[in-house]
């Protein structure tokens, strides 16, 4: 089991690649919902991992890192080819975004939801983040 998510971003990019001719939304919704199945597949070694991660603060520092990584290529998926500072920075909310949706959904994983299944929670809270990415028939590259 991987359980740091750095490389998760395989689990990541082969979903991306899968769904390629998806929508921004759809693609990220599932390559994050596969992200998610994998946890839920064993999920003790991630959840004793962030639950450590939580508790001891010099451990944040490292998946703040990690999660800087992550903005930027999502930010890269939904704009591969920024033609304006608007593009990118639309991009860059995007990618932040979504790993503010990651961070809630593994707080609420470990500290509300007891039992319930991490891709339930990813689903729920995609739902709310489905509007700033537009409509499901959004072109492949609102860019």
């Amino acid at each position: 089991m991987h359980v740091h998510s750095l490389l998760w971003l395989e689990v990541f990019d082969a979903a991306i690649v899968e769904h390629h001719s998806q929508p921004l939304a759809a693609r990220l919704h599932l390559a994050g919902r596969a992200i998610a199945a994998h946890i839920d597949s064993d999920p003790e070694p991630p959840r004793r991992a962030m639950s450590l991660s939580m508790k001891h603060p010099v451990l944040l520092s490292g998946f703040q890192g990690v999660s800087r990584r992550w903005v930027e290529r999502i930010a890269e998926e939904a704009c591969p080819s920024p033609a304006t500072q608007s593009d990118r920075f639309r991009a860059r909310v995007i990618g932040s975004a979504t790993m503010g949706l990651v961070d809630a959904t593994i707080r609420e994983w470990l500290l509300h939801s007891e039992g319930a299944p991490f891709v339930a929670l990813w689903d729920e809270g995609f739902a709310h983040l489905a509007g700033l990415l537009g409509p499901a028939s959004t072109p492949v590259s609102a860019c």
